[in-house]
């Protein structure tokens, strides 16, 4: 199975490579204390490849709903990027 980009345009990051992103900086920082909370870096993997998204959030929460076959909703996106509140249900998108 071959990598697929996001949605459509060459210079949106896929989720693909934001997974691989994640496990090569984690590779590198395995000595160090918290390396292995992802929460912070992946937090602002996500809200980039919005902003770098020409799609509003609506649609790719709409996208990401297709794709996945579980209902995310805008609000449900933006908890995701919001820095104050806690992770939840992103690896398991019930949560």
């Amino acid at each position: 199975m071959g990598k697929r980009t996001g949605m459509g345009n060459s210079n949106q990051i896929s989720l693909f490579d934001v997974i691989e992103k994640l496990k090569k900086d984690t590779d590198k920082q395995t000595t160090k204390a918290g390396a292995f909370n992802i929460d912070v870096r992946l937090r602002h993997l996500i809200s980039d490849a919005i902003k770098n998204s020409p799609l509003s959030r609506d649609i790719i929460a709409g996208k990401m709903s297709e794709l996945t076959g579980m209902e995310i909703s805008k609000s449900k996106l933006d908890s995701w990027t919001a820095e104050g509140k806690p992770l939840t249900g992103i690896l398991s998108v019930k949560g």
